[in-house]
């Protein structure tokens, strides 16, 4: 799915794997961008405050690898090990989020 969704001709489309299907998703309104926007800055917020796990939005996260299911959740906050940048996963998280918020 990763280099499915790395071609040239998906690469503006948004899309999640759902149980080893490809459903398109709608591209987020204005509003949806500010819930979003709020939602993860209070998740970063509390995260730099309490020195623990990180947040993140609109990121790929996997959830299940047979058969594949990677969704976007619109914001999420990891308790894992990897807090810093440098340490991230390079394409999408493997190992499911504390927090949802979709």
């Amino acid at each position: 799915y990763w280099d499915w969704c790395q071609r040239p001709e998906n690469a503006d489309r948004r899309t999640e794997l759902i149980r080893g299907e490809v459903f398109e998703m709608s591209k987020p309104t204005l509003s949806h961008g500010k819930v979003v926007l709020r939602i993860g800055s209070m998740l970063e917020t509390y995260s730099a405050q309490s020195g623990v796990g990180y947040a993140v939005v609109e990121s790929g996260v996997v959830l299940e690898n047979d058969p594949g299911t990677v969704v976007g959740p619109d914001a999420a906050y990891f308790l894992d090990d990897t807090a810093t940048f440098d340490e991230l996963h390079p394409k999408w998280g493997e190992v499911p989020p504390t927090l949802a918020v979709e």
